[in-house]
């Protein structure tokens, strides 16, 4: 199992979504509830430009490595660059083990300093009961800054699936999911002038 690297950043994002759980049930009294499920996951797909030659032999080669499901790739928001209040200090840490819900906690950030803005993301590598490693990339819905002490928590819009670590780095410059390919499907779509101009279609990849 491995993480494939894209031979290049020629990629327009024609989807970048989360994905809910959830079922709908509307009574005879006319009641509607909503149940909800854990499980939450981002759904990316991408436009790969015109690859010619070793560009595109190389794009064809990660994609045979990605029909394995046993490998992956790292993905982050399109529209996302950074945290919206221009902070480019220390990456915050977790602060205590075993947080899990809709809340996350952390330290080592500069005192009373401006961090996200709601709406910006962060993403987190875990390790699952079996041993396998994760990462989750969650939105956050409140703006985070940090107490005199350099804490801060993190309001977010989605759970957390697995708590990460004391001390794991929460990635809040460049967070990134870890995807698979939605069908176990290698190659790409070519035309006579060896150029080419093919879709990756992916699911973001999450092992118990």
């Amino acid at each position: 199992m491995s993480l494939i690297t894209f031979p290049n950043n020629e990629a327009r994002v024609a989807r970048f979504e989360l994905l809910r759980s959830q079922e709908t049930l509307v009574t005879v009294a006319g009641v509607t509830q909503v149940t909800s499920f854990p499980d939450a996951r981002w759904a990316l797909s991408l436009e790969i430009v015109q690859q010619k030659s070793a560009d595109l032999r190389a794009w064809s080669l990660a994609l045979t490595r990605l029909s394995d499901k046993a490998h992956w790739f790292a993905y982050g928001p399109p529209h996302y660059s950074g945290p919206s209040t221009g902070y480019a200090g220390s990456a915050p840490s977790v602060l205590g083990a075993g947080q899990l819900g809709t809340a996350l906690t952390v330290d080592g950030l500069p005192n009373s300093t401006a961090i996200l803005l709601a709406g910006d993301f962060i993403s987190f590598d875990t390790v699952s009961n079996a041993g396998n490693a994760n990462r989750q990339l969650i939105q956050v819905y409140n703006n985070v800054t940090s107490d005199g002490d350099g804490v801060a928590t993190m309001s977010l819009a989605s759970p957390i699936r697995q708590a990460p670590a004391d001390d794991a780095t929460v990635n809040i410059s460049t967070p990134t999911a870890l995807f698979m390919l939605v069908e176990s499907r290698g190659g790409v779509n070519f035309d006579v002038r060896r150029s080419s101009e093919f879709f990756i279609d992916s699911i973001e990849r999450i092992f118990a």
